[in-house]
């Protein structure tokens, strides 16, 4: 803390997490030709994320903060599954060697005001930008030409954060 109103601090934080996505390529179907228009959902899923940085915040009242934050962002992406894909067109994994790990960076604004003796309400909101992850990537022969391509994933994240902190012995009421 630098005087009576200035905090300057470092935290992370790491989160279990289930977030599912789906893609319906019936329209753009480059694996196999599926069965029925049913099956031509891809599906995909972060498995869990992070973060690790800095925060530096305002104190205008002795009961409330309002901060920024910032810095590294990371987590593991499942592998891309569909209905239609893999080897044997049956399902499964859809690329092979994909890239699973994610690695970027977040921004955070936020609020926290004590709501009670050692209670404290939080509220954030947060951006992450996790880059792009190849999903697939495939070079041919063209002729005489070598031709390449690749398909990429980038995944963004805007969180809306609301909690309750209990604060465990420290300093001050």
């Amino acid at each position: 803390q630098f005087g009576t109103n200035f905090v300057v601090g470092v935290f992370g934080g790491v989160n279990l997490n289930n977030a599912e996505f789906k893609v319906d390529a019936s329209s753009f179907n480059a694996w196999s030709t599926p069965t029925s228009q049913s099956a031509d959902l891809i599906t995909f899923e972060q498995e869990w994320g992070g973060v690790l940085g800095v925060r530096a915040g305002y104190l205008p009242s002795a009961n409330t903060l309002v901060y920024v934050a910032g810095g590294w962002a990371f987590g593991k992406m499942g592998e891309v599954k569909s209905d239609f894909g893999g080897k044997d067109g049956k399902g499964g994994n859809v690329f092979e060697d994909q890239d699973t790990d994610l690695n970027g960076w977040f921004g955070e604004v936020g609020l926290e005001t004590r709501v009670m003796n050692n209670v404290y309400f939080t509220l954030a909101g947060r951006y992450t930008d996790y880059n792009a992850l190849t999903l697939a990537s495939e070079s041919e022969k063209c002729g005489s030409d070598t031709c390449s391509g690749s398909l990429e994933l980038d995944h963004d994240t805007l969180a809306v954060l609301a909690g309750l902190k209990f604060k465990l012995g420290g300093f001050g009421n």
